[in-house]
């Protein structure tokens, strides 16, 4: 009877034409057909099914992959990692897992991933889900295209332009940048003399005269660095009582143009020296241009000066040289004026 076969069912509840079996099983259950007389026992007895039943073989629909992120095709540079997210559905409620392949020879398991392109190129990323009856999704596919990234930018803001100083004299020079690929940078300066600098703000004094092309570059946090910003820095000698400094400062900048040579006297380099010292002047006869140990009685610093007594106008025309320029030529004068 089918309470010898089927345990736990309680005594007075073994008679009854219907009853209700409560108990615990392991897949697969089995349910079976047939009508039981529970008084007789007579029914007749149907092969068990099992419960629910597999599908017929074919009828099974694979899953179905989606890429949430991106959420679109992206643009990146090499060296940017980039952010996968996968779903599925499966139509027959069976649990799936995800695979990746990346396009570059790459792949990742997964639903979440994250992948780094190290080359420049267009890649097909496609993403398959595969159940556990292993039957596997259509691809789901982004483009993402990979470029190589963009070096920065430099920018020297001061000196906004080309500057001209004295052996000496100090020089700051600021400088800033901008990088395309939003990473950090470090200035570098190298100020043609030889010298070079880290930073973004520095200050140089330069020890020789010359012309000098300062150069300012900053490299961002891959190594990638821009092209050279530039500054000319002209440096002349500093003034001093000498006739080289002299010429370098005061009469070939200031009053060679005029004299190349005017009312005989020439202040071109390499002309000066000849053309001034122990010289009668051409407005005074009398009095020498240069008069060495005696800068008073020296025509030049009388014209230079503005002295009384002086013919036409103070030199230079249009102008005054500065009091430093004016020491200078008296030192120079008061030591004999050398040809130094």
């Amino acid at each position: 009877l089918f309470y010898q076969i089927i345990p736990g069912i309680p005594s007075d509840q073994q008679s009854l034409a219907n009853f209700f079996v409560t108990f615990t099983a392991t897949h697969p259950i089995y349910v079976f057909s047939s009508p039981v007389d529970n008084v007789t026992d007579d029914g007749m007895h149907q092969p068990a099914i099992p419960f629910p039943p597999p599908p017929a073989a074919g009828t099974l629909t694979p899953p179905t992959a989606t890429i949430t992120t991106p959420s679109g095709n992206v643009s990146v540079t090499t060296g940017q990692s980039v952010a996968f997210v996968g779903t599925g559905s499966d139509p027959n409620g069976l649990t799936f897992t995800g695979s990746w392949s990346f396009g570059d020879g790459t792949t990742a398991t997964g639903l979440s991933v994250s992948h780094t392109y190290t080359t420049a190129g267009t890649f097909t990323v496609s993403f398959t889900v595969t159940d556990t009856q292993s039957l596997t999704s259509a691809p789901a596919q982004r483009t993402v295209t990979v470029a190589a990234p963009q070096p920065p930018t430099a920018t020297i803001t001061t000196p906004s332009g080309n500057v001209s100083v004295t052996t000496g004299q100090s020089v700051n020079f600021v400088g800033t940048g901008s990088d395309p690929n939003g990473l950090s940078f470090t200035g570098h300066w190298d100020f043609g003399d030889g010298v070079s600098a880290g930073g973004l703000s520095v200050t140089h004094t330069f020890s020789t005269a010359g012309t000098f092309t300062v150069s300012f570059t900053v490299t961002d946090s891959q190594s990638l660095t821009s092209a050279p910003a530039h500054r000319t820095v002209t440096v002349a000698a500093a003034l001093t009582g000498t006739l080289t400094s002299i010429q370098a400062n005061i009469f070939t900048p200031i009053c060679s143009h005029c004299h190349p040579p005017n009312q005989g006297e020439d202040l071109r380099g390499g002309k000066s020296f000849a053309s001034i010292v122990n010289v009668p002047s051409t407005e005074q006869p009398s009095v020498l241009r240069v008069k060495p140990g005696d800068p008073d009685n020296s025509y030049l610093y009388q014209k230079i000066t503005g002295a009384a007594g002086i013919s036409g106008s103070r030199m230079p025309l249009g102008g005054t040289l500065t009091a430093a320029q004016i020491q200078a030529i008296h030192d120079w004068i008061v030591a004999g004026a050398p040809n130094d």
